[in-house]
């Protein structure tokens, strides 16, 4: 496999890729919009650095609805992107090259029979 076969986009893989950003890229910071100062029993909730599956989650958490996005950092999303994607190939790969040595095993032992 030529390194353009590796990279060159297909459905799969940017399925693959959408997924693992999703779940494992932390790119956003989220909260519910109260700041306190150090102030006992405050409803003040805030994550830093989530991910879009943590959103989602923290959103539909207890029923508590009004999770705010307030930062999105491109530099981790776009670095995000491309990590996804490489990994998205690098399983493609992975997948083409097993299901290869299974298809010449298989034929061996048609062949040897």
């Amino acid at each position: 496999m030529s390194f353009k076969e590796f990279i060159r986009p297909t459905l799969t893989k940017t399925i693959i890729s959408l997924i693992i950003l999703i779940i494992f890229i932390p790119f956003i910071g989220y909260g519910n919009g109260v700041m306190c100062v150090r102030a006992e029993g405050c409803p003040s909730y805030n994550v830093d650095k989530g991910t879009l599956l943590g959103y989602t989650t923290d959103y539909f958490k207890d029923h508590v609805f009004g999770l705010y996005i307030y930062k999105i950092s491109f530099i981790n999303l776009l670095a995000g992107l491309v990590l996804s994607y490489i990994i998205s190939c690098l399983i493609i790969l992975t997948y083409n090259n097993l299901k290869k040595s299974e298809n010449k095993s298989k034929n061996r032992q048609i062949q040897n029979g």
